[in-house]
């Protein structure tokens, strides 16, 4: 027999809820119930109390096991629901507070325990009075009901009322300040879901935020300011609702705490406006804020000031004219007529700093730096005797760690991780990309092995102790190819570039890790890494879920980006790079084997961005991928170098400028040389071998002979070379080799556009080793000034004009690339009487 628990679960919730409201209605009016009621009635009420009990026990002790994670770790600087920091005042406008020297402020906003405050009342009670009087007297948010008429109310068959607990949060701030915060548990209210669903109101993101502060450090004669509405939500007038056909009047009753310490007599509320806790509270402060906003008109000489919200970001809004004597002041005025809002924080001149939406930004000579030095030390010192010694990076590889023993050390192990992960996740996000891939692995360990995700949270903290200040850096764009000259586009102000990486995983129970990066005009504003959702078969399947997501991730902000520089989206350049060359093949070629087809169908979404220019994608050398960063542990000495690639802001590290360092090895070819013998072709190479940080020595390698008959003739000869897509990788190995040395040797290379054409940036040296690079296009655009058409085509073009020299007696032919290109080069030889073992075949 099958029992929907759900279905029983919400009968049972139903029944109580109708028998609760039923008693405290009897209560109410100071009745008592009836002796005579039935007995089976009063005998299943009793069993619907006691569970009560049960659970309120349960839900008590669940919430005190919490507090020390709870009051160590959770701010409350903003609200990313809505947007809105609610209230939360800065210290720039607070007055002073005479400082405890008994109870010092705390380095972050901390949210104090209801049995804390109970047992220290005369610390709160002038807070709470505050809080009251905002509620009554300044906003009107509720009206204070007698008792009789709450009863009018309750007994109006024109409405339905909603009763629900109140309750106060309390929050002692950094400045001192003590803050009361009366709120309603909306959790109480009986909303269906799609009544909740039509209540969603969406705020600015962490990255919408940083794409601000990039916008800005861009100019810098740009200033940030910020203010807060004080007791927003508070302004709002409260969303009119209707629940089966009558008018919905939310009542709030009275936090017993606030009759106990005098503050008020009442006993229920009727909400009036969006009180905090209610789930129509954000809705109705994010409709009220775009009304007034959209009518904000500034006159002023030249013109009239006005906001309009961004197509692309409607959390964002666009100043529409700003005359010269007009700019941020002409705004907050306008604001300040409109509501009641905390003194403005200025960040201008170097060294001023402000909070604002959990970061903490610092005016630097060059630009602007966000970090969350504070957030870290106060991680720090709540975990100074769990956590000792410092790590020099934030992962390592982990051996095997045991499961917990018993469900005890399970449970105790899984509420630790949980709580330090969330702290971590907290940086991770926002201001610390060198940790999202430590953060990452510990996250995926928490149910699984609660044990090794405590151990690899509790490196990270390690890590943190060593470099607590690792923070992004926004500077003017330094319309540059890279510090390095390493990038094969130049950045500038209306350049993304996202670069992807990934570690592939070998194994069948595992998917491969990919890591995401995205920069705007140098500066890095957005990032992911994680697990892959799909199972890759090998490396260049990994690299390839990668691009993709790159690709998306790019498109997501490219419009933004645009309407923050005032031009349209495609004025906004934007460049994909990635590592893995079999990978950037599969999305520049049309056709191939049919072993690949599937990955090349994975790969047309960003094909077709490159035939129509709106992307690029080009190889990158491993040694200066930042998304690498992402994707497995590494080395101190390769950390220090990501974090310079990265551009972050870290004062631990030594400052250089030197370039990257290869992380395995450095290897210089001395001399080589190809003997051709009885047996066939023998390689012979010398080289110079220097490890990272280590002795330099030579090796000597000598390559085994060939099959007899496979006898290299363009090696030996010279001749002509040929290769489509990704075949020109084995090309690349053959003339940089050294064995085509003094050999006469012409190199045609076919590609569908510029963009995919492979190792275009080492033609030139090729061209100086003695090789002509004749590069032909199958779909050029209109700037491409070289050949046109097929490999094949442009090969009978230069025999029919008598430029080429594959008549000659003993030039021979390399091919490599698509079967189509192959079989019609060998059918041009053949016509020309080329004997066939001069070609060498590799596709």
């Amino acid at each position: 027999m099958q029992v929907n628990v759900s279905r029983v679960l919400d009968s049972l919730a139903e029944q109580h809820y109708e028998i609760r409201e039923h008693l405290q209605g009897l209560v109410e009016q100071e009745e008592e119930p009836s002796v005579g009621a039935d007995q089976l009635y009063w005998t299943a009420l009793k069993g619907l109390e006691l569970q009560s009990r049960n659970l309120r026990d349960l839900e008590g002790g669940l919430l005190r096991s919490a507090h020390p994670v709870v009051l160590k770790s959770l701010s409350v600087a903003e609200d990313l629901g809505t947007g809105e920091s609610e209230g939360a005042e800065t210290a720039a406008e607070e007055e002073p507070v005479a400082v405890d020297v008994s109870d010092p402020p705390p380095l972050q906003t901390k949210i104090i325990a209801a049995d804390q405050v109970r047992r220290e009342p005369e610390k709160w009670i002038p807070s709470m009075t505050d809080e009251y009087q905002s509620l009554v007297s300044k906003t009107g948010a509720v009206e204070e009901l007698s008792e009789g008429e709450y009863r009018a109310l309750a007994e109006d068959p024109c409405i339905t009322l909603e009763i629900i607990p109140g309750k106060l949060v309390y929050v002692h701030k950094t400045s001192g300040r003590r803050k009361s915060r009366i709120v309603g548990c909306g959790n109480f209210c009986r909303g269906e879901n799609s009544e909740r669903n039509e209540l969603y109101a969406s705020g600015a993101g962490a990255e919408s935020l940083r794409l601000m502060i990039r916008r800005c450090a861009l100019q810098p004669e740009w200033v940030l300011t910020s203010v807060d509405v004080r007791t927003a939500f508070l302004q709002a007038p409260l969303l009119e609702k209707q629940r089966e056909g009558k008018r919905l009047v939310t009542i709030v009753r009275v936090p017993s705490i606030l009759r106990e310490t005098g503050v008020t007599a009442c006993r229920f509320w009727k909400v009036r406006k969006a009180l905090y806790g209610l789930a129509s509270a954000p809705k109705s402060w994010s409709n009220h804020r775009d009304k007034v906003l959209a009518g904000i008109r500034v006159p002023c000489e030249g013109g009239v000031l006005q906001l309009s919200k961004m197509l692309e970001d409607a959390n964002l809004l666009h100043i529409m004219m700003v005359p010269k004597e007009a700019g941020g002041e002409a705004v907050i005025k306008a604001l300040q007529d409109q509501w009641e809002l905390s003194s403005p924080e200025w960040l201008a001149e170097p060294g001023d700093q402000m909070k604002f939406a959990g970061y903490e930004l610092q005016k630097t000579p060059e630009g602007v730096r966000l970090h969350q030095e504070s957030y870290v030390q106060d991680l720090l010192e709540q975990n100074e005797e769990l956590v000792e010694g410092e790590e020099r990076t934030p992962a390592i590889k982990m051996g095997t760690i045991e499961e917990p023993d018993n469900d005890a050390e399970r449970r105790e192990l899984t509420k630790r991780s949980q709580g330090l992960i969330g702290q971590l996740l907290w940086l991770a996000g926002r201001t610390r990309p060198d940790l999202a891939y430590a953060v990452s692995m510990a996250a995926q360990k928490i149910a699984s092995n609660p044990r090794e995700a405590a151990a690899r949270a509790e490196h990270v903290v390690k890590y943190l102790r060593s470099a607590p200040a690792v923070s992004l850096h926004y500077k003017v764009a330094g319309d540059s190819w890279g510090k390095w000259n390493h990038l094969r586009h130049k950045q500038t102000s209306t350049t993304v570039e996202v670069y992807t990486d990934a570690s592939f995983a070998a194994d069948e129970q595992c998917r491969s890790f990919g890591s995401v990066q995205l920069y705007w005009g140098g500066a890095l504003v957005s990032w992911a890494a994680g697990r892959q959702s799909l199972i890759a078969a090998h490396t260049a399947e990994s690299e390839l879920y990668s691009l993709s997501e790159g690709h998306l991730m790019g498109k997501a902000f490219r419009p933004t980006v645009a309407a923050l520089m005032n031009v349209s989206e495609r004025d906004v350049i934007c460049h994909l790079y990635c590592d893995n060359s079999a990978a950037v093949q599969l999305c520049t070629l049309e056709s191939g084997s049919w072993r690949t087809r599937h990955l090349r169908l994975r790969g047309a979404v960003i094909r077709q961005d490159l035939e129509n220019d709106a992307w690029s994608l080009a190889h990158l050398d491993g040694v200066y991928m930042p998304a690498d960063l992402g994707t497995k542990p590494v080395g101190p000495a390769r950390l220090e170098d990501l974090v310079k690639v990265c551009d972050l802001w870290a004062p631990h590290l030594e400052q250089s400028s030197d370039p990257p360092r290869p992380s395995v090895a450095a290897v210089r070819l001395i001399e080589s040389s190809m003997v051709m013998t009885k047996g066939g072709l023998r390689v012979t190479m010398k080289m110079s071998l220097q490890l990272v940080n280590g002795p330099q020595t030579q090796v000597d390698v000598t390559g085994g002979e060939g099959v007899y008959g496979f006898q290299f003739y363009v090696a030996q000869h010279g001749g002509n070379i040929f290769a489509t897509g990704s075949g020109v990788a084995p090309m690349r190995a053959v003339i940089e080799s050294g064995a085509l040395k003094g050999k006469t040797c012409r190199l045609y290379y076919g590609a569908r556009t510029e963009a995919g054409m492979a190792y275009a940036d080492r033609f030139e040296d090729w061209k100086k080793r003695g090789i002509e690079v004749i590069p032909t296009l199958s779909k050029p655009s209109d700037d491409w000034s070289g050949r046109t058409g097929y490999v094949q085509e442009v090969l009978q073009e230069d025999e029919s004009r008598g430029e080429g020299f594959v008549l000659s007696s003993v030039h021979g032919a390399l091919l490599c690339g698509q079967k189509d290109m192959v079989e019609a080069v060998r059918k041009v030889y053949e016509e020309l009487g080329v004997p066939q073992e001069r070609t060498l075949l590799n596709f």
